[in-house]
């Protein structure tokens, strides 16, 4: 089974962008960077406590390309929900696919 056969949902990576209110200040916004094919997978009961013994709360593992533009305080979401970046890790050290821990934030 390839890859892209095991990446099964679309997601959209966010990242918040400063532009100028127009009145001396700045607004902040999450503007799409891509969207790219994902998979979504929550970490196991211990895995969550590990990751919050490092006060690092992670509740999903999100798998994806190798060349998705993708970084920690990046938002992803998908349909309702949504996730906070916490790290980004390249586990094959190839390129070939990402792992990308979060905290779901929202639905």
């Amino acid at each position: 089974m390839s890859l892209r056969q095991l990446l099964n949902q679309t997601v959209s990576i966010q990242r918040k962008e400063r532009s100028p209110d127009g009145m001396g200040g700045w607004i902040s916004d999450w503007v799409t960077v891509i969207t790219t094919v994902a998979r979504i997978s929550p970490v196991s009961a211990k895995e969550r406590i590990q990751y919050e013994q490092l006060q690092y709360p992670v509740t999903h593992k999100v798998y994806m390309l190798g060349s998705a533009n993708v970084k920690p305080g990046d938002q992803i979401v998908f349909g309702a929900r949504r996730f906070s970046v916490k790290g980004v890790t390249n586990p094959s050290e190839m390129g070939h696919h990402l792992e990308v821990l979060c905290e779901e934030t929202g639905i």
